[in-house]
């Protein structure tokens, strides 16, 4: 299945190509505030993120001066939601977050998923390690 594209009042969620690596090292690729608790890397460079944008997808970008504060994450979920549960007609969806990230867990929580377990999760190049808590939402 193609990757689709979701919109909502404010945001178009959509799969970044390399032609975004700018806008994603300039926005947040390369802010370790907003890294920190990803499983790759903070990027140094744009062609380090225009790698990165080769080999993963990605369905959203944003700037966190923008974004943060301001329940964007929570439009993008809701829109997630509703696709996973109407569309893909999945019956359950999960999610974790770095346990010293419990942003992350309200927004899971609010959008109706429950804690599970403790678990823990390390950066792809397993040079750190994340206590996480796991998350499941019966659709």
């Amino acid at each position: 299945m193609k990757t689709p594209v979701l919109e909502s009042e404010r945001l178009i969620l959509r799969p970044l190509k390399t032609d975004d690596a700018e806008t994603v090292f300039n926005n947040w690729s390369s802010n370790p505030v907003t890294t920190r608790y990803m499983q790759w890397n903070t990027h140094s460079t744009i062609s380090e993120t225009e790698e990165w944008l080769k080999t993963e997808e990605i369905a959203a970008c944003g700037d966190d001066n923008y974004t943060w504060g301001r329940g964007i994450t929570s439009e993008a979920v809701q829109k997630i939601i509703a696709f996973a549960g109407s569309e893909l007609e999945l019956q359950k969806m999960f999610g974790k977050h770095a346990k010293d990230n419990p942003a992350s867990g309200r927004i899971m929580e609010k959008h109706g998923f429950s804690y599970q377990k403790a678990g823990k999760y390390t950066r792809f190049n397993g040079n750190e390690e994340f206590e996480s808590r796991e998350y499941i939402l019966y659709l």
